[in-house]
């Protein structure tokens, strides 16, 4: 295993860990399918709103974790 693969894959499993903590702590869905599938949601046209603080920055770790995940998986399956 050369010095390049070594540190990928150190970097990746530290971004595995990030993003696996990042999902952990974010806020689960309430109704889930059953209030998709019956219409019983509380939010109003003027009641919604974009997540917003530390759900906000989860949902964002978890994106670029999500994206760095698969550039190194390509990274590490070109240089191996």
């Amino acid at each position: 295993m050369s010095t390049i693969e070594m540190v990928l894959a150190v970097i990746m499993l530290i971004v595995c860990i990030v993003m696996i903590v990042s999902i952990l702590l974010q806020k689960g869905a309430k109704e889930g399918m059953s209030g998709a599938l019956t219409g019983g949601s509380s939010d109003t046209y003027y009641g919604k709103g974009g997540k917003r603080g530390v759900d906000a920055v989860m949902a964002r770790l978890t994106t670029v974790c999500g994206v760095l995940f698969v550039i190194l998986a390509l990274l590490l399956n070109v240089f191996a």
